[in-house]
């Protein structure tokens, strides 16, 4: 298992994507768009989410955003998200 600690800007987009690991997040500051499969959600400070291993997901930052992220079991620290 790893977490990290995500500082990311307004307007950065993750690509859809997909990862063997399980994820879980939880949002400190900012808004965030997030995609999991079919189901899309606005999630503000105090909102998680959990994203099962090999379900595309994709995310949106609607505002200068902090999170943690979770990953089980640990994964490579991915590449950061373009803005």
């Amino acid at each position: 298992m790893n977490v990290l600690h995500w500082q990311t800007p307004k307007g950065t987009i993750s690509p859809m994507h997909d990862h063997i690991e399980e994820q879980f997040g939880y949002i400190l500051k900012g808004s965030i768009e997030v995609t999991i499969g079919a189901e899309k959600a606005v999630l503000n400070p105090g909102d998680s989410y959990f994203i099962p291993g090999g379900v595309p997901h994709q995310f949106r930052l609607l505002e200068d955003s902090v999170a943690l992220d979770v990953f089980s079991p640990k994964r490579p620290v991915p590449e950061p998200m373009v803005g």
